[in-house]
């Protein structure tokens, strides 16, 4: 099996990537519906962002 790289070995300037989510510390399916994301590190409540005046168009 090939392994997938994580970002392209010669990234160009001015292009977004977004990097592969690995299967990894997920959460059971039921949660991660009610959470809208399987990935725990992708579970980022958006009470984290609230001061954050770019990030929230109410500051």
């Amino acid at each position: 099996m090939n392994k997938i790289q994580y970002m392209p070995e010669k990234p160009v300037y001015g292009i977004a990537y977004v990097p592969y989510s690995r299967f990894e510390d997920v959460y059971p399916v039921e949660k991660a519906i009610d959470r809208g994301t399987m990935f725990k590190k992708l579970d980022i409540p958006f009470s984290t962002y609230a001061n954050i005046s770019i990030m929230n168009p109410f500051c």
